[in-house]
């Protein structure tokens, strides 16, 4: 069983500085890339008008397709109103889930503000067991 020591992290990518970080959560995932590891629930936030963000759109749906592809993501989408984005991220590794985001368009065009937030699913339905367990 994993431990709790909790962990919110704000990443800026117009300033790209952490500003805050309270530690982070274990729990075993189900690759062996991932290991011993917690899952990143990334937030974007645009920062840029829409019709901006629409000029990267194809880009960054190639960006996720890539990362779905390697196994780096369990699912996301638009937020609700319109004002960003959501991704989870099958990681354990805050430095990997960091260069990953650095791939993303909206990253590298200052489009999206990101914040990283660790947590371990420690409660969860059935059909969301095959990415908890090994």
């Amino acid at each position: 069983m994993s431990a709790f020591v909790g962990s919110i992290l704000i990443w800026q990518s117009s300033g790209r500085r952490l500003v805050r970080n309270f530690g982070y959560y274990k729990v075993n995932l189900r690759t062996n890339r991932i290991g011993d590891g917690v899952m990143f629930i990334v937030l974007l936030k645009y920062v840029k008008p829409l019709s901006v963000v629409d000029d990267f759109i194809q880009e960054h749906v190639d960006f996720l397709d890539k990362h779905y592809k390697k196994g780096d993501f369990i699912f996301s989408g638009r937020r609700d109103p319109r004002i960003g984005g959501v991704i989870l991220v099958n990681s354990n590794d805050e430095n990997a889930v960091k260069e990953i985001i650095k791939e993303d368009p909206f990253y590298k065009n200052q489009v999206a503000d990101y914040e990283l937030i660790k947590f371990s699913p420690t409660k969860y339905d059935d059909k969301f067991s095959p990415f908890i367990n090994s």
